[in-house]
């Protein structure tokens, strides 16, 4: 039987769970209606190192990347309501993929290449990943990664 819903109950469940600290955390209002904060409440992020990755190896790997580590910063005065994904199924985030993000708190996270899941041939590939804001689903933060796989199979 087809799903009712187009999306998989576990985002689904992710989306409301989000919604709900967003209320908690006074971003969003209890009926779903997001609420402008004050202007004093204001998240800003910093994001270091402030490039992308490059990664370079064989048909089938290994590729490492070269700053394969990121700090985010909340460098502002509001709290930040986040959700992280990756553009392609060979980009690897490691680290808390949502939560909050509080005044002064920084998410540490690492990407990672699955060798396993680059395309088999020579050529460049390039993926993402996307911080999201959970509750506008704005994209705040993108780090690129670029993989160049030398050879052929």
């Amino acid at each position: 039987m087809p799903s009712l819903f187009p999306v998989p109950l576990r985002s689904l469940r992710l989306h409301f769970a989000l919604l709900a600290a967003a209320v908690a955390a006074g971003c969003a209002s209890d009926d779903d209606r997001i609420a402008t904060p004050p202007p004093h409440l204001v998240y800003r992020l910093d994001l270091q190192p402030p490039r992308g990755g490059f990664a370079i190896g064989p048909v089938g790997g290994p590729f490492l990347i070269d700053s394969p580590t990121y700090d985010l910063h909340n460098i502002g005065t509001g709290s930040f309501i986040y959700a992280v994904d990756v553009t392609k199924p060979w980009l690897r985030f490691v680290g808390r993929q949502s939560g909050l993000l509080r005044p002064g708190q920084t998410l540490d996270f690492e990407l990672q290449v699955d060798a396993n899941q680059v395309p088999a041939r020579g050529g460049s590939f390039v993926a993402a990943a996307q911080i999201r804001n959970a509750v506008t689903w704005v994209v705040e933060a993108t780090v690129q990664i670029r993989v160049e796989v030398r050879g052929s199979t």
